[in-house]
């Protein structure tokens, strides 16, 4: 298993495990300043013991390093299962609301 987030691997692991499957392997690439999950994929693609992959990603750092990951995975009889959360795009801030003024009343 390989994933962006620390925690989020952790959470999967203890759920994969209360369902009986066993994850030897689990590469957490955190901001990925050394490694990306593209190298988590290729790694476990070449695992004599790897069955399946199954990925966690908040992005996609390097698409084609992930494309030959995966297609590695996939000569080797690997599949890869990716979840891929967030958006692509940056979402602006939201602006309060200001209400409506109240007609005011003025006296002349």
């Amino acid at each position: 298993m390989v994933t962006q987030s620390g925690a989020f691997g952790t959470h999967l692991l203890a759920l994969a495990k209360r369902r009986g499957i066993l994850s030897g392997v689990w590469i957490s690439t955190g901001n990925e300043s050394d490694i990306q999950v593209a190298d988590g994929i290729s790694f476990l693609a070449d695992g004599p013991e790897t069955e399946a992959i199954a990925c966690y990603m908040e992005a996609i750092k390097d698409r084609d390093r992930f494309v030959e990951a995966v297609a590695r995975a996939r000569a080797n009889g690997k599949p890869v299962i990716a979840m891929k959360v967030g958006a692509r795009r940056t979402v602006p801030p939201r602006r309060p609301r200001i209400p409506p003024r109240s007609p005011q009343r003025r006296d002349l």
